[in-house]
């Protein structure tokens, strides 16, 4: 399990018939996707740091605060933790794919 930058307000609701689900989140049930043997997908940002995601965070303020969401704990979270989390996350992405 890791923890990595998410920051999109679509989400897929109905996968096509071959895809499947890799990875999901309490928000989202389909963050990584495989549509077919070279087709993957991902909702999250493991290559965001976290200057990437407290600026996403600043220019979505309004909309996020009007959705319920405290936007300095979110800024709070964000953290080198979590970097490395989709640092890892991408390794072992580039690995399965032997490049």
């Amino acid at each position: 399990k890791e923890t990595v930058y998410t920051a999109h307000s679509q989400t897929i609701t109905l996968l096509p018939k071959k895809a499947s689900s890799l990875a999901f989140s309490i928000v989202d049930d389909h963050q990584a996707v495989r549509f077919s043997a070279n087709s993957w997908g991902v909702q999250f940002h493991p290559e965001f740091n976290a200057n990437a995601m407290r600026s996403i965070l600043d220019g979505a303020e309004e909309r996020l605060t009007a959705a319920g969401l405290d936007i300095s704990s979110r800024q709070n979270d964000c953290t080198a933790d979590i970097e490395q989390a989709g640092r890892r996350l991408l390794k072992r992405f580039l690995d399965l794919c032997n490049i």
